[in-house]
């Protein structure tokens, strides 16, 4: 069906722009001619900020014109990092992000970089795939309300100035580090890498006790953490790290399979980061995810060098026997 874009200044633009709707096409987010009926504009002494983050440059060009003429200021981003940047700069009084900005599920760090900075913000979170819903309703509690499109213009202007007359209840808990979560859930996400390891056929096939299995896991998450921290890895870390590889040599594994258990932590420490995200504070966010990955990297690679010379030794003792 075709449908008519919102027309450029010299056109006859009516005042609001209540009768539009947020679409979602094959390739591109944009604002459509829609049917709806008008929504009252807000008449306020100062206006509400609204940050607005979409990575599709129609929208970004259409829907803060319709939010504008409701009477709202609207500060527009096309990254998640704009977005932080901004939040960090400037005072917002409403966030509207969409779900997948740079990666899938970007606008949920968002809006934990909002509710941090700015706790009686209103976040909304705005998606094209319906079948999010059962999602974003489990975290309902994170965000204040959620549309999926396509969804009429003055429906989020209602939303937004319903929103604004009803008090926020302030944060559950202060922003901490993710190298203090790490930390304090260690065990746990210990448990969670074995568990996840024990979906992997391949390892499943090499029977070794679940202690064994385990290894030196503990002390590499506490070691990634101390290097979030600050701290240099451990010689001793490294030793372990170097047994580890040897250990895991002498049980049976190949090398596909020891870079695989490393892979698995990333996964388990990527889903902690997502369940956690409203506990941790932003502004350590990405640099202690990339001190405690390069970390687990680093150590994975002691462990797969000592790995590779264990099994040439036992490849050179058998052509010599």
């Amino acid at each position: 069906m075709s449908r008519n874009l919102v027309p450029s200044r010299s056109h006859s633009v009516p005042s609001p722009l209540s009768n539009l709707t947020v679409e979602q096409s094959p390739r591109v987010a944009y604002i459509a001619a829609g049917t709806r009926g008008p929504v009252r504009r807000l008449v306020t002494k100062t206006k509400p900020e609204i940050l607005f983050v979409d990575d599709e440059e129609a929208i970004r060009a259409t829907l803060p014109l319709v939010l504008e003429s409701f009477g709202f200021r609207v500060t527009s981003a096309a990254t998640t990092r704009d977005a932080i940047h901004l939040i960090a700069n400037q005072q917002f009084d409403i966030l509207i992000a969409d779900l997948n900005i740079d990666r899938q599920g970007d606008g949920f760090t968002i809006v934990s970089a909002m509710r941090s900075t700015h706790p009686d913000a209103i976040t909304f979170i705005l998606t094209g795939y319906p079948a999010f819903e059962t999602a974003l309703e489990a975290i309902r509690q994170e965000v204040d309300d959620y549309f999926v499109k396509p969804v009429d213009a003055s429906q989020i202007a209602q939303a937004i100035e319903d929103k604004l007359h009803k008090k926020r209840p302030p944060p559950r808990t202060e922003p901490r580090r993710l190298a203090d979560l790490v930390g304090q859930h260690r065990d746990r996400l210990v448990k969670a890498w074995l568990a996840e390891v024990s979906t992997d056929l391949s390892l499943q096939a090499i029977k070794v006790p679940e202690s064994q299995r385990k290894d030196y896991a503990p002390e590499l998450l506490d070691q990634a953490v101390a290097v979030a921290k600050g701290s240099e890895i451990n010689p001793d870390t490294r030793g372990a790290a170097a047994q580890h590889g040897e250990a895991r040599a002498k049980q049976g594994y190949n090398i596909r399979m020891l870079l695989r258990e490393a892979r698995a932590l990333h996964k388990v420490l990527g889903l902690f980061v997502q369940e956690h995200l409203s506990e941790i504070a932003v502004n350590y966010l990405v640099s202690d995810m990339t001190r405690i990955y390069e970390t687990i990297d680093l150590l994975a690679e002691e462990s797969a060098q000592s790995f590779l010379q264990q099994a040439s030794a036992v490849t050179k003792g058998k052509r010599s026997a």
